[in-house]
């Protein structure tokens, strides 16, 4: 669709009659009326509103984000190119790639999204939200020598700095799963390799075949969460023909990414499938899986011949086999206190590790088994009641595990009796600059920060922390301050809040954190670490406030027909900004959208009010309760004259475009379900039309819709008169059209452009005649 303008004074002169005398609910009170059924306040409320009422009617300036680097790694020595799923990025953002060895852009540009439907979502599933992270290209190469690893990378715009993501230098060669919708085809690998894939959209499969040698040794790694991703993959061998593999043994990484490997009985192909335990799926769902040969190597870290350690210690072990404990005797004084700490392989480590420690004569006192939440390697602070030997026993979680790449390195410190650390929940926080309006105002009025939108920070204490722990923040701009932050001994987290006055120029600063706090008459101070991470740096984006916003009435049309257009009004509140603004469907919805759709909408500087349009699919789930949530998006000049551009959107119940969906109001009912074609040949498809008597006297056009991946095949549309009842679109060949590994649509759409438009869809199979023939 197009972009179209609109003044303040076409706003009014075209304005639909969008409330149906008989469909819509005004609020307060209110029935909904249908043919069929009255639903009344209560009920209604209960059924279909329970969750908006809970959204928060406040507005917001959504800060930007990022849903995935795809792919999400690279081999040394190779230039890629990658796409960056960015919510809010409204066109481009600034990209930093952390690490030496890598020339990556400055910036990336949004591009066209790949985007799949997948399979129709149905209640419950269909009232959550959903979201819809928009493509930005790039292109990055990787030096020959760059360190194997992983790096960090994060994007920044005028509304802020998202927090970071990792990718992966490899020394493997790579491939890039060629997506396409459907049922999956497999797709041929030479091992050793390194799949970067999604699965993507829901339900999907992607299939991997390469070929084995009798008795070659196979192993297949999956990496995704462990680089952050929501994907919970599951990996199936068999061989090409489908046919199960016995002997297969099977791993999870302590991040829960799965792995097998196997011995090949038969020369032969194999291939393997990955998909999600759930059959979800999403643009976001990215994997790295590794296949190779032979056996897993040696684990970098080995244990010392001696177990006895003389403190500080350093030493290295390994949990080889399922259900191995490994030992570590320590000798303590009387009241003396250690700090044991367990590091595993952040990359490749499999080890979920569980660290304890006991007496002599083997009563257990003390044990650890996650750090903090979302950190699987184990920390134990322990003071001994009584001089003499100790034993520290190491072993996974799962007593099932064990292996090669389940190696760990364990530290053990002296330590004074109390101690905290502090982890920070991320690495970046946007700051929204206050202004005139708020400086005016009764500071004491002003309300508290709503929870989420500071920098949240983690405490763990060992022993016992009697005093509170003041919280400190470095490296501020100017004119920036943090609320002061106490964390008491009861507490285990705490939010720090920043504010920036009007003037201050909008920037990026590098800031850190630091907790003091008083033990046994000394004062003890700790800097604050990234969760993950390691690191102490987070990166502090002072932003704009977003002056404008749109105001609607709550309505609900419960009566919204498939492949129709809805229409509402709403009030443009400006809040002295005189720009121009565009309208347009938000990047995050508080619930699925079903594939609606929406032209962008382009304000005049003069408009205070405006009509938006969406166009609800051919194929919509009966009954559904959509909520659509509106974007205002507009360029800003800054107080010192640089550039700026922002956003609005709210999740408020008045400003959702809000409708219960019904059948469509035209069919197109193709005469067969499946056609039969030959190449370089033709099929013709005969078809009838339904209409509702709303739509007589409509003329239609018949177009063919193809999935991007299915080549060779065309049709010239059909036109139909408004009285014409069915008709018969031909279907064109070429030497290699395919593959259909999926149906094809048939969309019917009205032409006139008097009235509002209508579509309807109906999908048809093709199968070659030679396959049909083998039937």
């Amino acid at each position: 669709m197009g972009m179209t303008a609109i003044t303040a004074s076409t706003a009014r002169e075209s304005r639909k009659s969008i409330r149906r005398s008989s469909s819509v609910i005004r609020h307060p009170s209110f029935v909904i009326r249908h043919p069929s059924f009255v639903i009344r306040h209560s009920s209604f409320v209960i059924r279909h509103l329970l969750a908006a009422l809970l959204l928060t009617s406040v507005s917001i300036a959504e800060p930007p984000s990022t849903a995935f680097i795809f792919p999400a790694g690279a081999q040394r020595g190779i230039g890629t190119d990658f796409r960056v799923g960015g919510y809010y990025f409204h066109g481009g953002a600034q990209f930093t790639m952390e690490g030496g060895g890598i020339t990556a852009p400055a910036e990336i540009r949004e591009v066209p999204t790949i985007w799949f439907a997948g399979p129709m979502l149905i209640e419950p599933a269909s009232q959550k939200g959903e979201d819809y992270p928009k493509d930005h290209l790039g292109r990055l190469n990787v030096a020959s020598d760059a360190p194997p690893g992983t790096r960090m990378w994060w994007c920044r715009t005028s509304q802020g700095s998202t927090p970071s993501m990792r990718f992966v230098v490899g020394e493997l060669p790579e491939i890039t799963e060629r997506e396409m919708d459907g049922a999956p085809i497999a797709q041929d690998v030479t091992l050793p390799v390194t799949i970067n894939g999604r699965i993507f959209p829901r339900e999907d499969v992607d299939l991997w075949r390469f070929h084995a040698g009798t008795g070659e040794e196979i192993r297949c790694e999956v990496v995704s969460r462990s680089l952050g991703y929501p994907l919970k993959a599951v990996l199936t061998l068999t061989t090409a023909t489908g046919k199960p593999i016995s002997g297969i043994q099977k791993h999870t990484s302590r991040a829960g990414d799965p792995g097998l490997s196997f011995t090949a009985p038969v020369d032969g192909d194999y291939q393997i499938a990955i998909h999600d335990i759930a059959y979800g799926g999403a643009p976001n769902h990215v994997y790295r899986l590794t296949l190779q040969r032979g056996l897993a190597p040696a684990a970098a870290l080995q244990p010392l011949a001696s177990n006895v350690l003389t403190l500080p210690a350093s030493v290295n072990g390994c949990i080889a086999k399922p259900g191995e404990t490994d030992g570590w005797l320590v000798d303590l004084a009387d009241a003396q206190s250690v700090l044991l700490d367990i590091e595993t392989d952040k990359e490749h480590g499999r080890l979920d590790s569980v660290l304890s420690i006991f007496s002599a004569d083997g009563v257990s006192l003390g044990m650890n088994d996650d750090r903090a939440d979302g950190q699987s390697d184990s920390r134990l602070h322990f003071t001994a009641a009584k001089a003499g030997r100790h034993m520290v026993k190491v072993t996974d979680r799962f007593a099932t595990r064990g292996g090669d790449d389940f190696g760990y390195r364990l530290r053990a410190t002296n330590s004074a009796a109390a101690d905290f650390e502090l982890t920070l929940a991320s690495d970046a926080v946007n700051v929204v600059r206050q202004t005139d309006g708020d400086t005016a105002a009764d500071p004491k009025a002003k309300p508290k920060p709503a929870k989420g939108t500071g920098l949240k920070v983690d405490v763990t204490a060992f022993g016992a922390i009697k005093s509170d722990i003041t919280i400190e923040v470095a490296g501020l701009p100017a004119g920036v301050a943090a609320e002061k932050t106490v964390i008491n001994s009861k507490q285990k987290s705490a939010e720090i809040f920043f504010t920036a006055p009007p003037q201050t120029p909008l920037q990026l600063a590098r800031i850190t954190v630091r907790g003091t706090v008083e033990i046994n008459g000394a004062q003890v101070i700790r800097d604050a670490n990234v969760a993950g991470s390691g690191r102490r740096d987070v990166r502090l984006a002072i932003v704009p406030a977003v002056p404008f916003k749109h105001v609607g009435e709550y309505w609900v049309t419960n009566d919204q027909p498939a492949g129709a257009t809805m229409t509402k009004h709403f009030r443009l509140e400006r809040g002295g900004f005189t720009g121009p603004i565009t309208v347009q469907l938000a990047d995050r919805q508080g619930r699925c959208l079903q594939n609606v759709t929406a032209a962008p909408l382009v304000l005049s500087p003069d408009a205070t009010e405006f009509d938006y349009t969406v166009l609800y699919p051919p194929e919509v789930e009966l009954g559904h309760t959509s909520r659509i949530q509106l974007m205002l998006v507009a360029g800003m000049t800054d107080f010192d004259g640089s550039r700026h551009t922002i956003s609005h959107t709210t999740f408020g119940q008045d400003d959702q475009m809000i409708s219960v969906t019904s059948d469509g109001l035209l069919r197109i009912v193709p005469s067969e379900g499946t056609f039969t074609f030959t190449p370089d040949g033709h099929a013709a498809v005969p078809f009838t039309i339904k209409r509702h008597p709303k739509l007589a006297n409509r003329p239609l056009r018949i177009e063919l819709e193809l999935p991007a991946h299915i080549r060779d095949v065309s049709a010239q549309p059909v036109e139909l008169a408004p009285d014409a009842a069915g008709g018969e679109i031909r279907l064109d060949f070429g030497k290699a059209p395919g593959p259909f590994n999926m149906p094809v649509t048939l969309l019917a759409r009205t032409t006139d452009k008097a009235s509002e438009p209508h579509i309807a869809a109906a999908r048809i199979k093709l199968l070659p005649a030679l396959d049909a023939a083998s039937r």
